[in-house]
């Protein structure tokens, strides 16, 4: 539900302000210290894509619905183990991206990238972005970590992104914000933290998921019989389909939509009806 920006608190508080401040000084400093120079194009460039990026997409989501940008500035109550492990891990993965390009496009050149892919790193990163600001305008439920948010009446979510993927915010990350990175930052080498960074999204996704299939209600019906496949069963009328060469299709008409081919290789579709769900 859309809330009215004028009634909801303001998107920049003074401790929202210091902490994006603060964030931003920490990232230039431990950039151009790894970097050695001050003077590394790719490093202001990084900088500059993910503050103006970040700036964007919390506007556009405060502006739809400031609660999410606000559950997901503190760690909810019964946050599992298993994810703080996981957001340990990606915080330290992630940084060594940085470091590891920094190190090697500004300091000792290891490896040489192309220029022209600069700028389609920060195509990457800012289409990430806008997939996440997608996902939270849809999903209220879109936290930091990872929940059964009974305190928040947690549902499942069908519309936007949700129709199409189970986990499109771990989607959009590994494509942008992981595989993005190494570009801006010129380095080939940091693809190599960048692929240790995504299999922890992975583990994390298959272990969300996990948990979503056995606490959440109605997402089984929403997920199908797939307890670790990307794609939703979502919909109300299925039919059968095959190609040559393929297994088979299901062409799903969601709702009274027009069709919209799924592929049950990847998403293990069922041939029979369900309600409609969602992931939250």
């Amino acid at each position: 539900m859309r809330k009215n920006p004028a009634t909801a608190p303001p998107l920049l508080t003074p401790a929202r302000l210091a902490y994006a401040i603060l964030t931003v000084t920490i990232m230039i400093v431990g950039l151009f210290w790894a970097a050695g120079r001050w003077d590394w194009v790719g490093g202001w460039v990084y900088v500059a894509a993910i503050a103006l990026g970040s700036a964007a997409s919390e506007f556009a989501v405060w502006r739809r619905d400031p609660d999410v940008i606000r559950a997901r500035a503190r760690m909810g109550e019964g946050t599992k183990t298993w994810d703080k492990i996981c957001l340990s891990l990606y915080a330290i993965l992630y940084m060594t991206i940085l470091v590891v390009g920094a190190l090697d496009a500004g300091r000792y050149g290891w490896s040489d990238m192309p220029g022209w892919l600069m700028p389609v790193g920060v195509a990457l990163v800012w289409l990430s972005q806008a997939a996440l600001a997608w996902c939270m305008i849809v999903n209220r439920y879109f936290e930091k970590t990872v929940r059964l948010q009974t305190d928040r009446g947690h549902t499942v979510i069908w519309s936007g992104p949700y129709r199409y993927l189970r986990h499109p915010g771990y989607a959009a990350a590994i494509a942008g914000y992981i595989a993005g990175a190494p570009f801006i930052l010129g380095s080939w080498w940091a693809f190599a933290p960048a692929l240790a960074t995504a299999i922890v999204l992975v583990v994390r996704t298959a272990l969300e998921d996990r948990m979503l299939h056995a606490e959440l209600a109605g997402y089984p019906d929403y997920a199908g019989p797939s307890a670790t496949g990307w794609c939703p069963v979502s919909g109300s009328r299925w039919t059968n389909f095959r190609m040559p060469g393929q297994s088979s299709l299901i062409v799903a008409a969601p709702g009274d939509g027009p069709p919209a081919v799924r592929y049950p290789d990847l998403c293990r579709m069922p041939k029979r009806h369900h309600q409609r769900g969602a992931f939250a």
